[in-house]
């Protein structure tokens, strides 16, 4: 029996923890939005899945209402003390 080959899509949701040094809050929000670039999936060795885009954005305010998402929440940066 031949394989047959399939396509589609698969909708992800996370969160990334990060830290850097910036003149003030307002500043340190730009790094954050301009320097993140992507996001790279990695696959077991020798999958047999090949990645053929990725779309993804980052999130700066939560939807708001009943509808719930994991991971997702409004932007957040501080000022270490």
């Amino acid at each position: 029996m031949s394989k047959k080959e399939f396509y589609g899509k698969v909708s992800f949701t996370g969160q990334a923890s990060f830290s850097l040094k910036a003149k003030d809050e307002e500043d340190a929000e730009e790094i954050v939005f301009e320097e993140i670039e992507g996001i790279k999936l990695l696959l077991k060795d020798g999958s047999i899945i090949e990645i053929t885009g990725v779309e993804w954005d980052l999130i700066s305010e939560a939807r708001r209402g009943n509808v719930s998402q994991p991971y997702i929440s409004d932007f957040e940066i501080e000022e270490q003390k």
